[in-house]
């Protein structure tokens, strides 16, 4: 649904007659909560936002099952992690079907999906970059760290995807480096990963170059193999393969 309230949670009308049609189901509205996380939307504004067919609240949940004569539900979780909450709506769990499905879904993906996803990876793409452009020696990692987090959250993606990892010289050899707090040489390689993530879709973005903007001939013979493998793959990839 694109929804990340926490504690939600999505009812999928599997049955001939009404498949496909959703309803959210959202967190009893707090009075007290109002003044430390300020007002949350009201059902019909959830229903908007998202597309669903209606929305509840988590009190109405059992209520609403027991109206559509729900006996059953097909739960994402195994039947016995969510065998106590399913007993307390009277309903049997059965985890046969959603996990694969959902599993297919990730894999289809809609027009307005993938141009989601080009986008954030259009940010992360401008944000490497810009690293290259500004990198200087004597900078440390973490500074290209914020600024790659600065630069995705100027144009619209607040959260990474993962920590990014910012390597200079051997430290690019480990593979999930993430201190980040080493001075960067004038004559290092500085590998770095990092992907912001945008409307809950992630990029994931490695490269490495040359503090000083020019590789050296050993650091070009290796850059090179790599970049031929990778291009070798691109060339022979396709659907079906």
């Amino acid at each position: 649904t694109g929804c990340v309230l926490p504690n939600c949670a999505i009812v999928v009308h599997l049955d001939e007659k009404r498949r496909g049609e959703a309803t959210l189901v959202v967190p009893d509205v707090d009075p007290n909560d109002a003044v430390w996380h300020g007002v949350m939307p009201l059902a019909p504004e959830f229903t908007e936002s998202f597309g669903v067919e209606a929305t509840i609240y988590s009190s109405e949940l059992e209520s609403f099952l027991q109206s559509e004569h729900i006996e059953a539900v097909h739960t994402l979780h195994s039947v016995k992690e969510t065998a106590s909450l399913c007993e307390q709506l009277g309903v049997r769990p059965i985890d046969e079907y959603v996990r694969d499905v959902l599993i297919e879904l990730r894999v289809l993906k809609q027009p307005c999906e993938i141009e989601e996803m080009r986008e954030t990876n259009r940010i992360s793409s401008e944000g490497h970059a810009r690293l290259m452009r500004e990198v200087e020696a004597g900078m440390y990692e973490y500074e290209l760290e914020s600024l790659f987090r600065y630069h995705c959250g100027r144009f619209g993606s607040r959260h990474q995807a993962y920590t990014p990892i910012v390597g200079a010289g051997r430290n690019g050899a480990t593979l999930h480096y993430t201190d980040n707090d080493a001075q960067i040489g004038s004559n290092d390689l500085i590998l770095v990963d990092a992907g912001c993530e945008r409307t809950l879709y992630a990029s994931d973005i490695t490269r490495c170059f040359p503090t000083s903007g020019s590789f050296t001939e050993e650091q070009a013979a290796i850059y090179t193999v790599v970049l031929k493998a990778q291009e070798a793959v691109l060339e022979n990839l396709r659907p079906g393969i």
